[in-house]
């Protein structure tokens, strides 16, 4: 997945490489399949765990009742079991 690291590293002259070279000449499900790959096969640096599995914390939202934590968004894994 080398053109996400354009994104950031280049700011938003990278962003836009990043979009081209992403969206150019792909299917919907390529682009799904791709985006899937780096979100649960690679793993973030720092924290060495899939990108999937990194949040910000505003993305949670804690049930008053039961205490539970949920996401307020679901980023689904479709790889299967």
């Amino acid at each position: 997945m080398k053109y996400f690291a354009k994104a950031g590293k280049f700011g938003p002259d990278g962003l836009y490489a990043t979009l081209l070279e992403t969206h150019t000449g792909k299917t919907e499900a390529r682009y799904s399949a791709d985006a899937r790959l780096f979100l649960f096969g690679q793993k973030h640096p720092r924290f060495q765990v899939p990108y999937a599995e990194t949040v910000y914390l505003p993305m949670l939202v804690k049930d008053p009742t039961s205490g539970n934590v949920y996401y307020t968004t679901k980023i689904k894994d479709e790889r299967g079991p």
